[in-house]
């Protein structure tokens, strides 16, 4: 008996080591019972996208986690806005959603997790492959739960998952309408690849890859992720970064979560049906529930285990079995139903791959790893304990160890749990803003069975950007998700087909009648459209904003509100509740119409009330703080006793201490109120107490109560956004608060981490309260306020009237003003001294900016009166304005679209854009001799052709009103624009004001186009039926239809193929153009020109086929105003080299590279051109089938014998001299094809046979297999059709001279049976492994951000740890 079987045999003593297990489902933790709001909100969320499978919701989802990227890592998350270029594009594999590249990518700005200041930096690309075989939809669902998965925070910063970069469309880039998601680059590439090509590894290197799949198998299942397709494609290799323990150089992470199942939590049990295994568990058949699915998930890690184990072999090879034999599979399946049968033929095997003398250590870890995982009983699979002991290294003390985290699950305190939202520090917090600067973060630290239930990836929700979609997208994908977005609208289910609410579709469909997405702009569509999205009450969400702004838009558009009066007045009334100032005077202007005395009281008293719930209710700017939803507790502010008798119930025991006696002052620190503790009296959910209750709602008498009665902070701020009661006093205008307030030493000015003083709302305050207004303002000032401090901002604080985030600009009291548009707090603030011109710094926007931005023309008035005539002064002209509101829409809304114009300017939308620019200039005018040093990077000539791109009509209209020159100059021309953004309406109003379209334009600094090329030039969402309007247009005027290839390089019908226009590329047909143009390569290609047939199937991108199959097609179009002559062959004139010829120089790995388009692209030519005289034409290079043949394009050679390619006849080769070049010794006689393949075939095996020669190491035999099975093909294809015996005895002479280099070669690999038992190694410790850097910092040393975040890490890590007791 061999030693080796011995050590299988020493299995024998460890397979049933009994260790009683703690169960792996411990005791939720205090973090997952915080989230029990977020789950009842994410359940509810998920009905609408179980059946989210459309491009539409897709695109729905990707809008919303884009925008979240953005917000979270504070750049674009469309990697288009910060890339360079991408280059160097290379295949790595694919997968049932996606095909996966590797690219160079150079970043503008430095992009986290990335060396991205080096040039070259590699990415991975995943592309979702088009389903071009049968036309059926993509499962967009299926890619978006990976995209989800790795959003989710707790597995974005985990150093066992795969990074997500970002999102693209770029389709420049691959030519593709589909998204692309931007990951980070194994370099090592799959765990299947890396020990297929690298040398067996020591037992410590399995060790450590299985360890770290496990414990991103871990966090998966902690989030509500079950992976369900874990095996050695699916794990990544990158460089370890850690420096314990030494010399292990791989870090494993999980990737390929395109089939994971995910929000398990709200489906029934047997209710999910998990993706099989490909040698799946005896339950694999059946529905499972989550628990279920994750012990499948625990099975397929035991797998893997056993598979790292075999150095990568396949199982069923490892088990003496075939795969897709019958008997085999059978005898597999009945394997796997024995328990221990199976684990002892594991075992087994096991013991027989591994070296003599292997430690006992060593066979205890691995035996206890597979009776963990390879069990045929789910309930015997224990995840959490085959991780403990990988990460140990031994298998002792693994059931202590279990039971301890149980433990710890169900005590330790990993938040404040008391439901209120604030704005303090904990673990997770601290982690994941380390992680956005590029470390890793474990919320289980390395520790199995530790948290094993974290919050869950948010469900899927909606955002619709219709301007940024119509850009990405062809007109025709816009019209069909327009026809998605009506059905789902008007389903009478509350769970759409789309996945989408029907009132959120019907508010998408009026952004898409408002930016033309898929449709023509429609006022009355637009306005019936946003009236559906009005009819909810109860969701919160949307249907707010149509409320708001159902009425106005209609009366802007001049269109009758679609809905009853009655209706009309809930909309005005939610509207005014929410702080939406726009439903005011839109109210107002209502009431104003209506002719019924009676009527207008009535409504003037509704208006009344709802600015009453405005004010106290929705805390005076539409936060809800104080309706019952968010409220925390009801204290009573109308009977002091039944207050007083509520504050002793909150304060319990401490209730004495917290009495003011009657020789104390209230204190103002924050350090005596934090001792007394007053301030956990939280009355709403973001941490306002009773005096910000008491101060909102009026309650003078009661915040006098409170002040004279208990000990408490008259300063104190709220948890979240640490508002302080002062301020919220003035934003909901209670004077006597105010004045009390301020008497008792409440501070005028922002409190420490405020984000604004109480003069920033001093707008709170109405018409009619014009004295009020100004005592207060005075009072403030006298106090010691700054009446320009500037506030600042630090995200969204939930004030839904404030959609276009114009409450996040840093700005004085007065900027405030202006914003709200109270015309008498601007007169108030500008009488004490405000500053219109004060901005903060260079980039701050001043009051007079931000009323030039908005358009505001009756504010920017009031302020310019006041500003001294003499003084410096300069207003920022258009372009500066434009360019700054088209800045805005990188983190919100752009000022100067239609839809923030008709929301906030109602009648004035259009008017407000020229008015606003001819006053800027007429004071710029009256001062010729200021300066500003802040400059637009548009210049002057160039603002018109960039607002033509943009797309809104009003703009345009406004600049050409201003005199802009409607030509511009020859780089940018303003007709050539609306030719490329296919916009009629714009191009329409240019002729109108002049411009000539015979002009030609400048692209690429050396090549004049004319308009008729612009067209063909739209970007991908641009294809709309304007095109073909435009065109006739310009044809109509004298353009020519034809370009001499001296003049210009491609021709507008090539154009037009190319890209895809194929609507305008029939109207140029139909004025003469050439089917069969010639046009150059692009620049910065080599070469002769070539035919437009040619230089498609030179790029077999998707694009390509879609323009193929036109072109083809062409010549047999009846619509055609007259015949044509047919399409040619031809590929590139000056060398008589025809498309075949072409396609046959492909390479075998260009053809699978591009592959399925490449592979259409052959049938479709070939189709066309099937005739004898094309398929064996002959060229300079030869015969398309003796190119193939040399190319090794197996593919090309399988289509020409189908269509019956002469075999017989030469190849007009020279085979000597190709034998010569390829170190091949035969004489080869015969110039057949047949026998030309042989020779390619035999000059591999030469090359093999140097190599077995000269004993050079190999350390991967797949890339030779690869070849000479590419080869092989092409010589078995052609084999069959010689009738010479010599070329079939020839082949087996090969054959058998391969079967011995290839023998010879795996000599030459390395072999685990030359392991010794010393380079074998022993099992490591991986405990100390940890994402936890230490922070360099030592008392006295200054803190960087970075440098504070760590230490406030392992202050919160340190053991034992007691939650702060305060915020």
């Amino acid at each position: 008996m061999s030693s080796a079987y011995s050590v299988a045999s020493a299995f024998n003593s460890f397979s049933s080591y009994a260790i009683p297990l703690v169960p792996e489902t411990a005791t939720p933790s205090a973090d997952n019972q915080s989230d029990n709001d977020i789950r009842e909100e994410s359940k509810r969320l998920t009905q609408y996208t179980t059946r989210s499978g459309s491009l539409s919701s897709f695109l729905c989802h990707v809008f919303h986690l884009e925008k979240r990227l953005r917000d979270e890592e504070g750049m674009g998350g469309f990697i288009d806005e910060n890339i360079e270029k991408v280059v160097g594009r290379a295949s790595l594999g694919e997968g049932g959603q996606f095909k996966v590249y590797s690219a160079e990518a150079t970043f503008k700005r430095p992009m986290r997790h990335l060396k991205a200041n080096e040039p070259g930096q590699m990415v991975a690309i995943k592309v979702v492959k088009p389903r071009v075989e049968n036309n059926a939809p993509n499962n967009w669902s299926n890619i978006l739960l990976e995209v989800r998965s790795l959003m989710h925070e707790y597995l974005r910063y985990h150093p066992n998952i795969v990074r997500l970069l970002g999102f693209t469309w770029a389709p420049g880039w691959n030519s593709s309408v589909y998204p692309i998601v931007i990951m980070e680059y194994a370099r090592w590439g799959t765990l299947e690849s890396l020990q297929k090509s690298a040398p067996p590894f020591p037992f410590a290197g399995k060790q450590k890859l299985c360890h770290d799949v496990a414990r991103g198998l871990s966090i998966l299942h902690a989030c509500g992720i079950i992976h369900g397709d874990l095996n050695h494609k699916n794990v990544l290799i990158f460089d370890n970064p850690y420096e314990q323990p030494p010399g292990e150089p791989y870090l494993a992470k999980l990737t390929d979560f395109g089939g994971a199942v995910m929000d398990i939590e709200h489906a029934p049990s047997q209710s999910l049906r998990m993706k099989v295994l490909q040698y799946p568990p005896p339950e694999a058949s059946m529905e499972l529930s989550a628990g279920g699915l994750k012990k499948m998930d625990t099975y397929a890690f035991g797998l893997l285990f056993w598979r790292t184990l075999m150095d990568g072999k396949d199982l069923l090879e490892v088990l003496g079995l075939t795969a897709g034999k019958r008997e085999d599979e059978i005898m597999a399946q009945s394997l796997a139903q024995d328990d221990k049968k199976m684990r002892n033929r594991v075992l087994e095997s096991i013991g027989d791959h591994l070296p003599p003398g292997t430690s006992r250590e060593t066979l205890e870890l691995i035996a206890f790893t597979i009776n963990r995982t390879l069990r045929t009983d789910p309930e015997d699979r224990f995840l959490a304990a085959a991780q403990a002991a990988l990460r140990n290294g031994h298998v002792r003390g693994v059931p202590e160890h279990l039971k301890e985290m149980a433990d710890r699950n169900s005590t330790e305190k990993f938040k404040i749990d008391d439901g209120i939202r604030r704005e303090t520090f904990d673990e997770d917090r601290i982690g994941f803003l380390l992680g956005k600067m590029g470390d890793f973060y474990d919320a289980q630290r390395n520790r199995p069975g530790y948290r094993t239930e974290l919050s869950h990836p948010a469900s899927a929700q909606f955002l619709f950007e219709p301007m940024k979609a119509k850009w990405l997208l062809s007109w025709e994908q816009q019209v069909d998700i327009v026809k998605e977005l009506k059905a789902a609208a008007q389903a009478e289910d509350e769970i759409t087909a789309l996945g989408i609410p029907p009132f959120k579709a019907a508010f998408y469909l009026f952004q898409c009648y408002l930016t033309e997405f898929g449709v023509d702009f429609d006022a009355k569509e637009l306005c019936h459209w946003l009236s559906l999205a009005a009819e909810p009450d109860d969701k919160w969400e949307d249907e707010i904003f149509a409320q708001a702004w159902l009425w106005r838009i209609c009366d802007a558009l001049g269109c009758s509100p679609p809905v009853s009066e009655e209706k009309l007045k809930v909309h005005f009334r939610s509207g005014v509740t929410c702080g939406f100032r726009e439903s005011v005077t839109g109210w107002n202007s209502y009431i104003e119409r209506l002719v019924d005395p009676s009527e207008r009281r009535r409504h003037s008293r509704m208006l009344k009330d709802s600015k009453r719930l405005l004010k106290t209710y929705a805390g005076g700017v539409g936060m809800w703080h104080y309706f019952p939803s968010t409220i925390v507790k009801d204290y009573n502010l109308s009977d002091v006793h039944i207050l007083d008798q509520q504050i002793k119930e909150g304060l319990g025991d401490e209730y004495e201490k917290h009495l003011l006696a009657q020789d104390q002052p209230t204190p103002t620190t924050e350090e005596e109120e934090f001792k007394s503790g007053f301030h956990k009296l939280y009355v709403s959910n973001v941490g306002h107490g009773l005096l910000h209750y008491a101060a909102t709602f009026g309650k003078d008498d009661v915040l006098k109560h409170i002040l004279d009665t208990y000990r408490c902070d008259v300063n104190r701020g709220s948890a979240f956004r640490y508002d302080s009661p002062l301020a919220c006093a003035v934003r909901s205008a209670q004077y006597e608060c105010v004045l009390l307030l301020l008497d008792r030493g409440a501070q005028p000015s922002k409190i420490e981490q405020g984000e604004e003083a109480p003069l920033h709302w001093l707008c709170g305050f109405e018409v009619g309260q014009e004295e009020q207004m100004s005592e207060v303002a005075k009072m403030f000032i006298v106090a010691g306020a700054d009446i320009d401090e500037l506030s600042t901002t630090r995200g969204d604080r939930g004030i839904a009237a404030d959609w276009g985030s114009l409450f996040n600009i840093s700005t004085t009291p007065l900027g405030r003003a202006v914003i709200a548009r109270n015309h008498t707090a601007m007169r108030v603030l500008l009488g004490l001294g405000a500053n219109p011109k004060f901005k903060g710094d260079e980039d701050g926007l001043s009051p007079v900016d931000i009323a030039s931005l908005l358009f505001y023309t009756e504010e920017l008035h009031i302020l310019l009166e006041k500003v001294d005539k003499q003084s410096s002064l300069k207003l920022l002209d258009e372009s500066w304005i434009l360019e700054a509101a088209h800045k805005r829409k990188k983190d919100s809304i752009d000022p100067s679209c239609l839809q923030s114009r008709l929301i906030r300017l109602g009648s004035s939308h259009k008017s407000g854009i020229l008015e606003t620019f001819r006053l800027i200039r007429e004071w710029n005018h009256e001062h010729p001799s200021t300066h500003d040093a802040r400059q637009p990077n548009t210049t002057p000539d160039r603002l018109l052709y960039s607002e033509v791109l943009l797309g809104d009509a009003d703009i345009v209209e406004a600049l050409l009103e201003l005199n802009y020159d409607p030509n511009g100059t020859m780089e940018s021309r303003p007709l050539q624009a609306a030719a490329i953004t296919k916009n009629w309406r714009i191009f329409e109003m240019l002729l109108r004001f002049g411009a000539d379209p015979l002009q030609h334009y400048m692209h690429d600094s050396n090549m004049k186009l004319t308009f008729l090329h612009a067209i063909a030039l739209a970007k991908q969402g641009a294809k709309t039926p304007d095109g073909v309007r435009i065109a006739e247009r310009l044809l109509a005027a004298g353009v020519p239809v034809e370009v001499p290839l001296i003049l210009c390089p491609v021709t507008p019908f090539a154009l037009c193929v190319i890209n895809n226009c194929f609507d305008v590329a029939d109207i140029l047909l139909a004025y003469g153009a050439d089917l069969n143009p010639v046009c150059a390569l692009p620049p910065g290609e080599q070469g002769p020109p070539c035919s437009l047939l040619g230089q498609l199937v030179m790029r077999p991108t998707e694009r390509s086929l879609d323009a193929v199959q036109y072109f083809v097609n062409a010549g047999r179009r009846e619509s055609l105003l007259k015949p044509l002559d047919g399409v040619t062959p031809i590929g590139i004139p000056s060398h008589n080299v025809s498309v075949l010829h072409q396609l046959a120089a492909m390479t075998h790995d260009a053809v699978e590279y591009h592959w399925p388009a490449s592979g259409h692209i052959m049938h479709h030519v070939l189709t066309a051109f099937d005739e004898p005289e094309f398929i064996n034409e002959r060229c300079l290079i030869g015969t398309p089938l003796s190119i193939a043949i040399m190319n090794h394009n197996h593919e090309m050679v399988r289509r020409l014998l189908e269509k019956n390619v002469d075999t017989s006849t030469s190849t007009g080769l020279d085979l000597p001299s190709i034998a010569k070049s390829i170190n091949v010794d035969r004489e080869y006689t015969r110039d057949t094809p047949a026998f030309l393949s042989l020779l390619l075939y035999e000059g591999m095996l030469s090359k093999i046979d140097a190599t077995v020669k000269a004993n050079s190491t190999v350390n991967y035999i797949g890339p030779i297999e690869y070849a000479l099975s590419t080869a092989e093909k092409v010589v078995r294809h052609l084999l069959p059709l010689d009738p010479d015996d010599e070329a079939v005895h020839l082949w087996v002479i090969l054959w058998a001279w391969k079967d011995e280099l290839i023998t010879a070669i795996r000599r030459l690999l390395p072999n685990m049976s030359y392991i010794s038992r010393e380079d074998y190694g022993d099992p490591v410790d991986l405990s100390g492994l940890t994402e936890e850097r230490p922070s360099d910092w030592v008392a006295g040393k200054t803190m960087d951000d970075e440098t504070a975040l760590r230490t406030l890490l392992h202050y919160f890590r340190k053991d034992p740890f007691e939650w702060p007791d305060s915020d």
